[in-house]
């Protein structure tokens, strides 16, 4: 929610396949410590995850959202989803190379 200019967490939105996905601030403090290359604000995280270019199942209750950034490079978003509702746990960028070497194996689930 966006008050007076500054972010309110828990900060929501819906995915591509209809689950309600929310951004914890201890979740955001973490990709801002590990993956400072994501960027400064969790706006980036939150288009992608609603606007994602392709989606892949890692295992049960874990899908990755991958959104094109540049012409060689995706922020990958990493949820963790269950009836419906799920949280963003970690997020990062990767090249073109890396994402077709990582997701030619996962499950691409069609949407």
């Amino acid at each position: 929610m966006l008050l007076r200019g500054l972010l309110e967490f828990p900060l929501s939105t819906k995915d591509r396949l209809g689950n309600i996905i929310t951004l914890e601030q201890s979740d955001w403090r973490h990709i801002q410590l590990r993956h400072k290359e994501v960027g400064k604000g969790p706006e980036l995280l939150i288009s992608s995850v609603q606007n994602s270019d392709e989606i892949y199942l890692e295992k049960e209750g874990v899908f990755h959202y991958v959104y094109q950034i540049s012409s060689k490079h995706y922020i990958v978003v990493i949820c963790e989803i269950g009836k419906g509702e799920g949280y963003i746990r970690t997020a990062y960028i990767i090249n073109d190379k890396k994402k077709k070497r990582r997701y030619g194996r996962l499950q691409r689930l069609e949407v």
